[in-house]
């Protein structure tokens, strides 16, 4: 009834005596990793709702915790708590409703007491003002205060100025910007030009429309690029799975600004479109004029992304055609609102890949430099600290005097000074220190052959160190280029009779093997070189020859192969984009990605065509329902419309979903069929060398790693091996278990299925921190069919190949149904066109009706419901007809009648 910490987290334990044996359990609190990273988070146990932040300590202080009236531990609530990334999206999304909210209520108090200011323009100024004055004090007093707490308003993942220091100040800002487009948008409409202007006004005030219209585009630009450039997250919707709340946020705000855009300019172009007179000549004359003065303009300036404007172009062609088939542009069709999503889906996709390809561009230069760097001075500068300060140190000289004649010493000493100087100040390294005494001999792995202590570190220095910071420092280049440090510090002990050096070696961490999923567990995310360099391939060059390779692309042994190039520049090469920079006079590096092909480029289309479809109904609704702002027509055509392509977008969801669900359980099967293929060949491999053994232990701990470090490289997976009693004999990725992120016993499942059960084969999922993964258990046999040990293969290397996979199927499975959604729309257009052409003629003959004079019959060739519909209106053109000679002949006999009156009364 008491709270332990371990090494991996802080635990609730209890335990009870039954008969002979003592029952223990252990009920999770806290994890507390020794670092964090996408799977290891320290956090409470889903059943607290404190924050992570959260402090334990087991001494008392304000916030006490007692199992009854036993003291348990004490809890320190952070001062300001990020209350995680869900609640924190959601409070910003509940406090920009509110936001709007209260720009709405501010706009209706001006429509209400409206009279009092008469002219129209002052008034929207005045609000605008209103307006801007809000978000100003908001971003001033950062208010709300709550809000602010949350991640969003720091600048870990955006900042692009003052002004927009954080993602949610760019968020609201967008909605600043919103709410103007949208009051500008609904103030002017239904304007009454001036018909009587001079044809010159009228020509420049075209042209100045237009040029409006380049600006805020180039406004809206200037935004987009910000938010994927000055930004840590990404906008890469190929990887729609590895998106964060970031960059939905950065979406959202994306999509606002070119919704403010096309509001703006919907009404800028409808005026341009009336100044022009409503002719096509004089429409884009000017604005060709006007796109030829901006490019100069912008080129003068600053650099033109020449392909980010012909999406402008187009959608300014599609709106004079739009308009010109529309006798009023405040109501806009199904099929114009199709159009325009369609038009701005494809726009955002050239904008996100132009600025993600710059953005990857600028990324793969750092990661040259960060590739190419030697020496790190920080690092030298607290390594001879270090140096300094354990030359002092009388604890660690004690232990240091007693490590030639204890191993128990010795290990104490490298655990002491791997704690007191190495784990706070060096944690980006990986380290190996080493106590070596003058007649020292150290087995070498994975080779297995023994040499003196001062001979092994003596020839590394040699031949490839350099002298660095400090005396006894030394620094070396490791084979993919990667800086790595090795100190030797003498010691003269126990009356000059001891000469003891200590050996420390810094390992930079570097991208994991491929195949390996552990080492991803086993990286700090605060402290992870060269990231996103699994995005890549790399090579370095040494006079001419290939030195060292990572990644997939199939590079040549000599560089001159790939012909003249200058250093510090890109170049096209077998399907792939390379980047090639020089180290020094002899040594080049090359960085290399494959090209995105035209599918991969058009992905994020369907994508942002969802999204935007999204929006717009939202808006919609958010709008037309209180306010009936938006003019959105809706008749018997737009219904019938709407009703074929929503059949195709259900059917397309229903589809998606299945399909989703078939790939995950495909990718699963595949994926336990590899394990076990694995499984079995690796026993194979280790029976082939062990079977003469009659049982393994733990003494044979250093001869068993070496094999298992062999196999794992050459099957690329991490291997374990128990005993007969679970416990752990060794492992080709130690780390793993001396971090105590796992236990060194066996899985209790696992277990009783191969010793009870007594399978030979045992496959299901266990569980590290948030990463789950297969395991495959088989007992291992010697040549006497005797079960000496249990062989575990843990696969979980590439389970962001399934979210890989899964992202590749989405795109070109919703590439697919956009084009068939884009293909039912066209033919949801024609067949309503054809079945309500007939309406709208009966409809057009019905208007002209009149009694007595000429009206036409319908010809209608074919028997269905609208030649029913129009039997009957020929019926009623009959019965009408008749009618009127009826009430003609009625009439002229009552003219007769009266006419007989008037002379009988003359006569």
């Amino acid at each position: 009834n008491r709270t332990i910490s371990l090494a991996n987290g802080i635990y609730f334990y209890n335990d009870t005596i039954i008969g002979e044996y003592r029952l223990a359990g252990l009920f999770l609190i806290k994890w507390n990793y020794p670092y964090q990273n996408i799977y290891l988070e320290n956090r409470f146990q889903s059943g607290f709702s404190a924050p992570p932040q959260t402090e334990i300590s087991f001494k008392r202080g304000d916030h006490n915790i007692y199992t009854g009236e036993r003291f348990m531990f004490s809890i320190s609530p952070p001062d300001n708590p990020d209350p995680g990334a869900i609640p924190s999206l959601l409070l910003l999304i509940l406090y920009s409703f509110a936001f709007l909210a209260i720009n709405a209520a501010i706009y209706q108090l001006y429509l209400r007491f409206g009279s009092l200011i008469k002219s129209r323009l002052l008034l929207v100024i005045a609000y605008l003002i209103d307006v801007i004055l809000l978000r100003i004090l908001m971003f001033i007093f950062e208010l709300p205060v709550n809000l602010h707490n949350t991640s969003f308003f720091k600048p870990g993942s955006f900042a692009a100025s003052d002004f927009m220091p954080s993602m949610g100040d760019f968020i609201f800002n967008a909605l600043t910007i919103l709410t103007i487009a949208y009051t500008l948008f609904i103030t002017y409409k239904n304007i009454r030009l001036d018909r009587k202007k001079p044809a010159f006004r009228k020509y420049f005030l075209t042209f100045s429309l237009f040029l409006h219209v380049f600006i805020f585009y180039r406004l809206f630009l200037w935004a987009a690029r910000s938010l994927v450039i000055d930004a840590s997250y990404s906008l890469n919707l190929n990887e729609i799975f590895f998106l964060t709340s970031d960059s939905l946020l950065a979406l959202i705000a994306f999509t606002i600004l070119l919704f403010s855009f096309f509001l703006v300019s919907y009404r800028i172009l409808g005026l341009a479109y009336h100044y022009a007179g409503r002719s096509f000549i004089r429409y884009f004359l000017f604005f060709l004029l006007t796109s030829l003065v901006y490019f100069l303009i912008c080129t003068l300036i600053h650099t033109c992304d020449l392909l980010l404007f012909i999406p402008l172009i187009v959608y300014a062609v599609a709106f004079y055609f739009q308009a010109a088939s529309r006798p009023d542009l405040d109501k806009v069709g199904f099929s114009g609102v199709v159009l325009y999503l369609f038009l701005f889906a494809i726009l955002s996709t050239a904008v996100l890949f132009v600025y993600n390809t710059q953005k990857e561009t600028e990324q793969r230069k750092l990661l040259a430099i960060e590739l190419s760097s030697g020496e790190d001075p920080l690092t030298e500068y607290i390594f001879a600290s270090i140096a300094a300060e354990m030359a002092t140190d009388t604890g660690l000289l004690s232990l240091l005097s007693e490590a030639p004649y204890s191993i128990k010493k010795e290990d104490h000493a490298i655990s002491y000074i791997e704690d007191n100087y190495l784990a706070d100040r060096l944690r980006k390294y990986e380290w190996m220190v080493t106590v070596c005494t003058p007649d020292r001999d150290l087995l070498i792995q994975p080779d297995g052959y023994l040499v003196n202590c001062h001979e092994y570190f003596g020839d590394i220095i040699e031949r490839i160190g350099q002298p660095a910071l400090g005396s006894g420092q030394y620094h070396y280049d490791n084979e993919a280029g990667i800086c790595n440090y090795i100190s030797a510090q003498d010691y003269i002990l126990n009356d000059n009779l001891d000469t003891i050096t200590v050996f420390i070696e810094l390992f930079s961490f570097f991208i994991p093997e491929e195949g390996l999923g552990y080492p991803e567990l086993l990286i700090d995310e605060n402290i992870k070189t060269f990231g996103g360099l699994e995005h890549y391939s790399y090579a370095r060059y040494k006079e001419d020859k290939l030195v060292f390779k990572y990644g997939d692309y199939p590079y040549r042994t000599n560089i001159n192969r790939y012909g003249e190039f200058e250093t510090g520049t890109f170049f096209i090469h077998n399907n792939s984009s390379h980047y090639i920079t020089k180290i020094d006079e002899s040594e080049y590096l090359i960085i290399s990605e494959e090209e995105s092909g035209f599918f991969e480029v058009l992905a994020p289309f369907s994508y942002l065509l969802i999204f935007f479809t999204l929006f717009v109904l939202l808006f919609i609704a958010l709008v037309n329902i209180p306010f009936k702002r938006i003019g959105f027509e809706l008749n018997f055509r737009n219904q019938l419309q709407l009703y074929i392509t929503s059949l195709i977008v259900v059917s397309l969801v229903i589809v998606g979903i299945i399909s989703v669900a078939y790939v995950i359980n495909l990718n699963t099967g595949k994926n336990k069929e590899i394990l076990k293929e694995k499984t079995h060949s690796v026993l194979i491999e280790l029976e082939h060398k062990l079977s003469g053994e009659d049982l393994l232990t733990a003494d044979m701990e250093e001869y068993l790693t070496t094999y298992l470090i062999k196999f794992s490289k050459v099957f690329f997976s991490d291997i374990n091996l128990y005993d007969l009693h679970g416990n752990l004999l060794a492992s080709s990725r130690p780390q793993i278990f001396q971090k105590q992120l796992i236990s060194t016993k066996m899985n209790a499942d696992a277990f009783r299925t191969l010793t009870i059960d007594k399978k030979l084969l045992y496959i299901h999922t266990e569980t590290i921190g948030d990463q789950d993964y297969f395991s495959a258990y088989v007992p291992f046999m010697n040549e006497e069919n005797k079960v000496v040990a249990y062989l575990n293969l843990p696969y979980f290397a590439r389970q962001t190949e399934l979210q890989k996979e899964i992202s590749v199927f989405l795109n070109t499975f919703l590439n697919v149904y956009v084009l068939l959604i884009a293909v039912a729309i066209f033919i949801a257009i024609l067949i309503s066109r054809y079945i309500t052409q007939p309406l709208q003629l009966i409809r057009d003959k019905m208007r002209s009706l009149s009694l007595g004079g000429t009206n036409e019959k319908i010809h209608w060739s074919r028997n269905d419901e609208i030649g029913t519909l129009v039997a009957e209106y020929n019926r009623m053109i009959d019965e009408l007809s008749r009618s009127a000679e009826l009430l003609a002949k009625s009439e002229r006999e009552s003219a007769w009648r009266e006419m007989a009156k008037q002379v009988a009364h003359e006569i």
